[in-house]
């Protein structure tokens, strides 16, 4: 018979990890608490806006790996065509030799609609850009985007997808003037 506790590792935004403790000292791995549960809306927001954070929210010297943590979080396809419109436009070589940085000021976030195999997010925001050691004054130039972004329901794993969640469309939208709302 095997004797053993169960201990939980709570993290910050991830599913717990599930352990069975036993009397000798032994540990083993055992699943994701919360592996089999559908996301949900709060999660959906939380993927949203990290992906818009990487994707806008960078300065010349991580925007390379700030680039590639947001087509991480896509699907094999959006990856692909997000890495040929950064590479035909020369987007990461642009930005270093500008010496930028961003910082998003954010809008309105909201899950419009929530399903069992999607989410669809709007997301309103401005993105302030300044010199890379610039950090009072202001901004070089600033541009307001609107998204709408698709997110599929995929299979939870602790590593590549904890909120059982990726982004399989980007849209641009054009903010209308009831959009002003604040978080």
């Amino acid at each position: 018979m095997l004797q053993g506790y169960w201990l939980y590792r709570l993290g910050t935004g991830v599913s717990a990890h599930v352990y069975e403790l036993h009397p000798d000292g032994a540990v083993r791995y055992v699943a994701e608490r919360e592996a089999h549960l559908a996301p949900r809306w709060y999660e959906a927001r939380f993927v949203a806006k990290e992906f818009v954070d990487r994707l806008y929210g960078w300065n010349s010297s991580t925007v390379s790996g700030d680039l590639a943590a947001a087509i991480n979080m896509t699907n094999e396809s959006m990856g692909g065509r997000l890495r040929l419109e950064f590479a035909d436009a020369q987007f990461v070589e642009e930005v270093r030799s500008r010496a930028i940085r961003s910082e998003i000021e954010w809008g309105k976030v909201e899950v419009l609609e929530e399903g069992s195999r999607a989410f669809r997010v709007r997301l309103l925001a401005e993105v302030f850009r300044y010199g890379l050691l610039q950090y009072e004054g202001e901004p070089l130039e600033s541009t307001n985007i609107g998204l709408e972004l698709v997110l599929g329901v995929v299979r939870r794993t602790p590593d590549f997808r904890p909120n059982g969640l990726e982004v399989v469309g980007m849209f641009a939208i054009t903010p209308g003037e009831n959009d002003h709302s604040v978080e």
